[in-house]
């Protein structure tokens, strides 16, 4: 499968003047497109959240989302195994050289395919689920389902989501991107955020959402991410860019160039300000919950 180059690239060393220092990392296909500090954050521990949000973590610019194990295991686990009878093809980028050629770049090395939420049933199951915990964007008008496999030595160097180039204008632009991990690698397979310095590392189940684009829709420079490369073991994750059409009536007006963007809508994405009660706390009864001398507590009502 080929993906027509419309991601923003920063300005390739060649592959001779790249390669000189030694920056430690084993060799893989298409390592030239990485920076030594990139490869850097790529060894370092998950340090991109430290504050703890409803089970969430969250940084602030650029606005990054963390779930821990929002699918469930036996939800991940069916989901992964549906993935284990898609055919997943080599995923090349298709960009222009100097003469205007079409040339393929070895910056994404996976195998990947889109698939229809609607392709089974374990599919369509945990597309709803995932439409129901993350409610600030509506994910029926994203694109469809990309399965991603990364094998030892898959990567994709740091690039940005967002389209620098001729959007479908019934799309719009590429404003969000949520991604789960079904199955993380071994050892390497983060994704790096160069600008900002951070590095998530998944666990199975484990989702991230990031924002693309400004709330006036301009490019979100710092959004610049990467796959560091697989060192053993497979990554298997599902991303979802989520288009700017469609979500007109859950974001802020793009004339409002300095309103941010309400993080409540993705921190606390079923919050609701009702008491209730923890059930360590309580003594269930039929179809109720009473705790007559346990201390109310806000907590995420799913």
């Amino acid at each position: 499968m080929a993906f027509q180059h419309l991601h923003s690239f920063k300005i390739l060393l060649s592959k001779a003047s790249s390669c000189l220092f030694d920056d430690g990392f084993p060799d893989f296909e298409g390592k030239y497109h990485w920076t030594r500090n990139e490869l850097n954050y790529c060894q370092t521990k998950d340090e991109l959240f430290r504050g703890q949000i409803l089970g969430f973590n969250v940084f602030i610019d650029p606005p990054v989302i963390k779930y821990h194990d929002l699918l469930g295991a036996q939800r991940n686990e069916e989901f992964l195994r549906e993935t284990e009878n898609i055919t997943l093809n080599q995923a090349k980028i298709q960009v222009k050289d100097s003469l205007d050629r079409d040339i393929w770049q070895d910056s994404l090395v996976i195998n990947g395919t889109f698939v229809s939420r609607h392709y089974s049933t374990s599919i369509s199951n945990s597309f709803d689920f995932m439409q129901q915990r993350i409610s600030a964007f509506n994910l029926e008008k994203a694109e469809t389902l990309h399965i991603k496999r990364y094998r030892a030595g898959g990567h994709y160097s740091p690039h940005l989501d967002y389209l620098l180039v001729n959007p479908e204008p019934w799309m719009g632009n590429r404003i969000a991107t949520f991604m789960v991990i079904l199955k993380p690698a071994e050892a390497g397979g983060g994704t790096i955020f160069p600008n900002v310095g951070v590095n998530f590392k998944p666990r199975a189940g484990d989702a991230i959402i990031w924002l693309n684009s400004k709330p006036n829709y301009e490019v979100a420079q710092d959004s610049f991410h990467g796959a560091c490369p697989v060192l053993s073991g497979v990554k298997v994750g599902v991303t979802i860019w989520i288009r700017s059409v469609g979500q007109e009536l859950r974001l802020p007006c793009p004339l409002e160039e300095n309103k941010p963007f309400d993080y409540n809508l993705l921190t606390h994405p079923k919050w609701s300000q009702r008491q209730f009660w923890t059930y360590t706390e309580c003594s269930w009864r039929k179809g109720t919950k009473q705790c007559p001398t346990a201390k109310a507590k806000n907590v995420w009502a799913i």
